[in-house]
């Protein structure tokens, strides 16, 4: 059952580009879980972006009052990625990136 449900262990050759940020206070969900997300993304060369926060608890995307400072930068980040995605004049799509 847990390798059924964990996406690590069925990311396609053709999955498309990946957004993937967490907290490393995360009570709920394990960071980890993300670092081997990560690893199977760059492993296959699915194009990715990966930005950890040490900071930021569970949910801290769901509005603009959960989290903390630092975690809430990622929607800027998000944005920066997506535009990115559309930029017809870059070479460089997407960038490999980890940030802690």
């Amino acid at each position: 059952m847990r390798d059924s449900l964990s996406i690590e262990q069925h990311v396609a050759g053709n999955c498309p580009p990946v957004f993937l940020v967490n907290c490393v206070d995360d009570p709920t969900v394990g960071y980890h879980n993300s670092i081997l997300l990560d690893s199977v993304l760059t492993r296959k060369q699915v194009p990715h972006t990966y930005i950890q926060y040490q900071t930021g608890g569970h949910g801290f995307g769901a509005n603009a009052s959960k989290g903390t400072p630092e975690s809430r930068q990622w929607k800027e980040a998000f944005l920066g990625w997506v535009g990115q995605l559309f930029d017809k004049e870059s070479t460089d799509i997407i960038r490999y990136a980890t940030s802690e």
